[in-house]
């Protein structure tokens, strides 16, 4: 494509300009102000149109607003050009929305509107969309560096329709979205929140088994004598230490068993009588040895006296022996009476021990075994939540190794698909920077990815490094690398804003040789506001 003719009606700064470019390489300089970017941003437009604005974007992107006629009027213009045997008139007008836009196309050799291309006569002619465009052929000062997008890469693989590469791209940017959901810095991912999850239901799963061991444990206990005395309070019924001692000396006592009232009374009656039959002995005995001294002597007033004295201390001796006996019986029913108390009070107490050990057991029991059932209850339900967290976790994991792994896949196989494409790209970049400046050229690395990388003492380093010259005429070299290999068919004008701005004398005159060659196969047009003489 060829074109002969350019006129501004109202472009920004611009008002009814006019410019005829001519075939190879031609330069127009201007001073800052007077609307050479301007000039530039029209001839874009003309062929690929302007976006509607976004009210939140600066003016640099907004292109509606900052190329609104400064001065009011028609905004827009025309283009002649040809293309292979024919020639037309590119007319278009903007205005404030996209849907106020017009488009025309007239045949010059008829003087009739053509269908020969439609408003999207950018694409049709070239093959690349506006971005791609902006990012070769369209050279402003302020972004050298290529900015490599799908359509160029499809571009170059020769694709009518390059979906394939923007959906692989597509696919790749939902993948990490997805793996982002699971995997984030700062443990905010589901992964994360998973893991603490897991930590606080194990926490409460050993919690919950312990408890239930303990209860457990209480439970088999519960009939121990014990555990079950420091329980219970029994200490209005149980023997003192004097009681217990006096307990064990009536055991003693009675060990050969308690008298009962019925032989106590035969033993009493037995007792007066053989009393009676000891005062008649007696009675007997004395009379049997005084009276025959008294008949022998003849003294039977002694006998008067004598009788009853020995009577007298027989009873006397016979009431002494019964008080003793009655006595000794009196202390016997007491013992017997002390021994029946205390043994009453200890079988009460065991009575009363035994009858509370059962209730206790008996509560405590069912008291032990409803808390372990739920505690049983709630271990059951965490271990079902525990093992439900764990499998989703399992779940996830597997997932974002499957995202990543595809991935990785998906970029490998974008790697290997943009890397059999570098090859042409990477011929056409080095023979220019060898027209510029051989030495440079062998220190240049252009890896897979279009990253341009600059070998300085044994050791390749980023371009970040090197002067803004330097990288501007790697990036330029780059972009007619690309431009050569996009525009194979139909080779647009090349417009550059004044992309040597950064460079010395000697760089300048280098870079406007590789120009001069360049315009052999391209036709191009130099804005810039210094004389190229004075370069």
């Amino acid at each position: 494509m060829k074109i002969h003719e350019c006129f501004v009606e109202n472009f920004g700064v611009l008002h009814e300009y006019r410019y005829q470019p001519e075939p190879g390489l031609s330069v127009v300089y201007n001073k800052n102000g007077t609307g050479k970017s301007t000039f530039a941003a029209f001839i874009r437009a003309m062929f690929y149109g302007m976006a509607a604005d976004r009210t939140r974007k600066n003016l640099e992107n907004a292109e509606r607003r900052r190329y609104k006629p400064w001065q009011g009027g028609v905004w827009g213009g025309y283009i002649c050009f040809s293309v292979k045997d024919k020639s037309y008139r590119l007319e278009r007008t903007f205005g404030e929305k996209e849907r106020e836009d017009t488009f025309r196309l007239t045949d010059l050799d008829t003087g009739l509107c053509s269908n020969d291309y439609s408003e999207n006569i950018g694409f049709e002619l070239f093959g690349v969309d506006k971005e791609a465009y902006s990012a070769t052929a369209f050279v402003n000062w302020k972004y050298m560096q290529v900015q490599v997008n799908e359509s160029m890469t499809s571009q170059l693989a020769n694709m009518a329709d390059f979906s394939g590469m923007e959906k692989s791209k597509r696919a790749i940017e939902l993948l990490e979205d997805e793996y982002k959901q699971y995997v984030k810095t700062g443990n905010r991912g589901e992964l994360a929140q998973l893991e603490k999850e897991i930590s606080m239901l194990s926490m409460q799963e050993w919690k919950l088994k312990s408890e239930l061991k303990e209860k457990r444990e209480e439970l088999e206990n519960i009939f121990s004598e014990e555990e079950q005395n420091k329980k219970m309070d029994l200490s209005g019924l149980s023997l003192s230490e004097e009681e217990k001692e006096r307990l064990c000396e009536l055991d003693d006592y009675f060990a050969a068993g308690m008298p009962d009232t019925e032989q106590a009374d035969i033993k009493s009656y037995k007792n007066d009588k053989r009393s009676l039959i000891y005062i008649a002995a007696c009675v007997i005995v004395v009379a049997s040895i005084i009276l025959p001294s008294v008949v022998m002597q003849k003294s039977m007033k002694y006998v008067v006296w004598i009788i009853p004295v020995v009577v007298f201390a027989t009873v006397m001796a016979v009431t002494l022996r019964r008080r003793r006996l009655f006595k000794a019986q009196q202390k016997e029913a007491e013992n017997a009476r002390e021994y029946k108390y205390l043994s009453e009070k200890e079988e009460a107490y065991e009575a009363a021990q035994k009858h509370m050990q059962e209730l206790k057991s008996d509560h405590v029991e069912k008291m032990l075994k409803k808390e372990s059932e739920r505690l049983e209850l709630q271990l059951d339900e965490t271990n079902k939540k525990l093992v439900q967290v764990k499998e989703r976790k399992t779940k996830i994991e597997q997932r974002a190794l499957l995202l990543m792994q595809t991935k990785e896949y998906l970029v490998k196989a974008r790697t290997c698909y943009t890397a059999n494409l570098l090859d042409g790209i990477s011929t056409a970049f080095y023979r220019y920077l060898k027209e510029f400046d051989s030495l440079l050229a062998e220190k240049v690395r252009l890896d897979a990815d279009y990253g341009i990388e600059l070998l300085e003492n044994g050791i390749y380093r980023k371009l970040d490094y090197y002067s803004s010259g330097i990288k501007d005429i790697i990036w330029l070299c780059e972009r007619m690398a690309f431009t050569e290999k996009l525009f194979a068919d139909e080779k647009p004008l090349i417009v550059l804003d004044d992309p040597f701005v950064s460079m010395d004398s000697e760089m300048k005159r280098k870079a406007f040789g590789l120009l001069e060659g360049l315009a052999k196969d391209f036709q191009i047009v130099y804005l810039s506001c210094h004389e190229r003489e004075n370069v």
